[in-house]
């Protein structure tokens, strides 16, 4: 823009506004009167080369706020008229005076977005300030370093509501209440005891503070467990966790399926411990026993419970663990405290030597847990998670055991699994009418794999094409050392031929929970009338049975007669009758008075209609089956 453009432009505006002409009248000079036009809104879209004003012009540009009421629009006028006339009177001839205006435009400008806020928010106050001037209004005073008393009244108070309406919103957003970390530590403890240790513990440190502080408490490391999946199993990893979370405040430790661990790494994490309760290194194949069992007596003298599930296979250790071994460790002091014995799965010789040892050993007198189930059987996997035995290989006993000198010992034993153990019990003495293990809940006896693949099981198969169940050798020695068990809850006598000869022999009110009779010969030895009564004693407190396999002549007659004769209410929740021949009635009879189950076997059971011989697994297929059922 050249100078008679300006001066034109003068003209026009002398024209229009009689303030410019008191503007002009005061002598104005040519620069003040160049910067006064370019900041005015007809000049923002002139294309010109003043490069130098183009900031200025921006800075200083003027909008006149939006009007909220009638009320306030001349309050607002007035306003934007007074900033007009002190712009008009800055001086602007240099321009660090230049930089002082703008940062009073800025302040003018915040005070009069309060203002807006002022009129928008609280009409009301207007109003009230009219009535005391009788009804003269005046604009509120400015004070050049502040504003006004009116003005900061309102964005106190803004102020105030605005933290009251962030105050509600956090706590409208709040989802778990402000607890100290020790609080959380202890519910963390609850959810340990189901999910794990870890990784639970690792990621909910990284929730937030409170967290953090509540998951690396003492307490939530008590019960450390290194066997989750996704873990890297390598040595750095295993002396990291020991240097960082294992402790004297260490109380239980799980280092199962850690296929590396060797006696080094463990007597390194033992000598961290010395109150450990718990053990569990079940799985973990490259500890020597001996070595192993040495470790156990000088690191942990406190210990309660002990698993060694798995540890000296029989298909991959070219000897058998020595019974010497355990039963020196089983007879020394240190072993005083144990409760809970683990030893299924394990490569052992000699067990008959070991189980007539347990009149001399330190923890019997308190023992409530042994399982020796499969100790002497191998077995070999394949498939997808080892499902599917390939090989199956058993070391069977030299001499009769006698069991009875067990059962004298551990007089508060709960739990005893002795399944797929080849034993001859013909050596058991029991003093007449005496009664041992009045405590015993848990009992397994089974001998599936036995009856499959041992030379000594009975080959007793009769024309009606039964298949052979397996006779333990001095079975009916076994029969006084369970007559005296009042609660008993779990029985499992899966392949055992004769099982019914020990059902005879419990009492009617025992709250049998879990039967489990799969591929025995119950008719061979006892009359069906009998039984059928005994095991309808059962019913009223049974949730688990299982007759799988069971296809004798007469097994028919009873089992349909077992369950549509039985008026009362059963609490049968998982039922396994695969291979048996059910009728159609007897089948709705059973879901009719079992109304909590959740969980039947139907496969290979000719007598039942097409689609239902399968797995009805979940409420909602229960459902449906007994719909199904009602229709036929």
């Amino acid at each position: 823009m050249n100078m008679n453009q300006f001066v034109s432009a003068v003209i026009s505006r002398m024209n229009q506004s009689g303030k410019k002409k008191k503007a002009i009248k005061k002598k104005a000079s040519a620069e003040q009167l160049y910067e006064s036009f370019v900041t005015k809104d007809d000049w923002a879209s002139d294309d010109s080369d003043n490069s130098g004003y183009a900031a200025v012009r921006v800075r200083r540009k003027k909008k006149r706020p939006a009007v909220s009421s009638s009320s306030s629009s001349e309050e607002l006028e007035s306003n934007y008229d007074s900033d007009e006339s002190d712009d008009a009177n800055e001086p602007s001839s240099s321009r660090s005076k230049t930089k002082n205006g703008n940062k009073k435009t800025a302040a003018k400008e915040k005070r009069r977005k309060a203002t807006n806020v002022r009129s928008k928010k609280s009409p009301k106050k207007v109003v009230a300030k009219k009535s005391e001037s009788n009804g003269r209004r005046s604009a509120p005073k400015r004070q050049r370093n502040g504003s006004s008393s009116t003005t900061t009244t309102t964005v106190a108070e803004k102020t105030s509501a605005s933290n009251s309406t962030k105050l509600e919103i956090k706590s409208n957003n709040t989802i778990l209440p402000a607890l100290p970390a020790e609080v959380w530590a202890k519910i963390f403890c609850y959810v340990i005891a189901d999910v794990g240790t870890m990784p639970f513990l690792l990621r909910i440190t990284r929730v937030g503070r409170v967290f953090r502080d509540a998951a690396w408490n003492k307490i939530c490391w008590r019960d450390v467990r290194m066997d989750a999946q996704g873990l890297t199993r390598s040595r750095e990893c295993l002396e990291h966790f020991s240097e960082s979370f294992i402790g004297h405040h260490t109380r239980q430790l799980s280092l199962s399926h850690w296929e590396e661990l060797t006696i080094e790494d463990l007597d390194m994490i033992l000598s961290r411990t010395s109150r450990l309760t718990s053990l569990d290194i079940s799985f973990c194949r490259k500890l020597e026993i001996s070595e192993m069992l040495d470790c156990l007596k000088i690191r942990l003298p406190q210990l309660r419970s002990l698993d060694l599930t798995y540890v000296h296979e029989y298909f991959t250790q070219a000897k058998p663990i020595k019974a010497d071994l355990l039963a020196d460790y089983l007879k020394s002091e240190e072993s005083a405290n144990l409760r809970y014995l683990y030893l299924n799965g394990n490569y052992i010789g000699q067990l008959e030597k070991l189980l007539e040892t347990a009149g001399s050993w330190k923890c019997a007198g308190e023992l409530q847990t042994l399982d020796m189930s499969g100790v002497n059987t191998g077995r070999s996997h394949s498939g997808k998670d080892g499902a599917r035995v390939t090989q199956i290989a058993v070391h069977h006993c030299t001499r009769p055991v006698d069991l009875g000198i067990l059962a004298k010992a551990t007089p508060k034993l709960v739990t005893l699994r002795l399944a797929e153990v080849s034993l001859d019990y013909s050596a058991t003495t029991l003093d007449e009418n005496e009664k041992v293990w009045p405590l015993l809940e848990n009992v397994d006896l089974a001998c599936e794999l036995l009856l499959s693949q041992s030379a000594t099981m009975s080959a007793a198969t009769n024309s009606s094409g039964n298949r052979p169940s397996y006779r333990v050798p001095g079975f009916f020695r076994l029969l006084q050392l369970f007559s005296g068990c009042r609660q008993l809850k779990d029985l499992t006598l899966n392949g055992i031929d004769g099982a019914s000869d020990l059902l005879l022999l419990l009492d009617d009110d025992l709250p049998l929970q879990q039967l489990q009779l799969r591929r025995c010969r119950l008719m061979a030895y006892t009359d069906a009338e009998t039984l059928r009564g005994k095991i309808e004693q059962y019913l009223p407190t049974l949730r688990e049975l299982d007759f799988g396999w069971i296809n004798e002549g007469s097994f028919e007659n009873f089992l349909n007669s077992l369950f549509t004769e039985f008026t009362g209410e059963g609490q049968l929740v998982k039922v396994n009758l695969i291979g048996c021949p059910i009728t159609t009635e007897a089948l709705r009879a059973l879901l009719d008075r079992n109304q909590h189950l959740e969980w039947i076997d139907l496969t290979s059971c000719r007598s039942v209609f097409r689609g239902c011989k399968r797995l009805h697994s979940g409420v909602a297929d229960i459902r449906e089956l007994r719909r199904s059922l009602r229709q036929k």
